[in-house]
């Protein structure tokens, strides 16, 4: 099971807000300008890697775990990348969170599947990346008040 829909080149396209009996339609753009194939490889290679945690045939190993986890902290870095974004206005801004959230991920795909522990670095990372989050919603929050 994926956590997102395999990827096409074409728009999607869904029904919103009429009257019973008639459609009105919008289109979306295309899930690849949304999320990069990056983040959303390794968001597949993380559930793959919390299914082998969990199989009662296979005992992680204390490398596999390491991996793992190394898998958590790049997720939660990407979703406070991916957060901060949210709120930012400029473009090129957005553009650039958006770049370093793929580079994580990537980095992090590669590093699992050749088995590299980069883990502190990592977490440094994603605890830096955290705290700029909770200033974002801080920020948010004082300013819907």
């Amino acid at each position: 099971m994926r956590l997102f829909p395999p990827r096409n080149r074409n728009p999607t396209v869904i029904g919103r807000d009429a009257p019973p009996g008639e459609y009105q339609w919008i289109r979306l753009l295309p899930f690849d300008e949304i999320i990069p194939k990056a983040i959303t490889e390794m968001y597949n290679v993380l559930e793959d890697a919390q299914h082998q945690q969990r199989s009662r045939r296979h005992t992680e190993t204390d490398l596999e775990r390491q991996l793992r986890l190394q898998l958590t902290d790049a997720q939660k870095a990407v979703s406070a990348l991916l957060y901060v974004r949210q709120y930012t206005s400029n473009t090129v801004e957005r553009r650039q969170l958006t770049q370093e959230a793929a580079e994580i991920a990537q980095t992090s795909v590669v590093a699992y599947r050749v088995g590299g522990l980069r883990r502190e670095l990592l977490a440094r990372r994603r605890r830096r990346l955290e705290r700029l989050a909770r200033q974002v919603k801080a920020r948010e929050e004082r300013r819907r008040r």
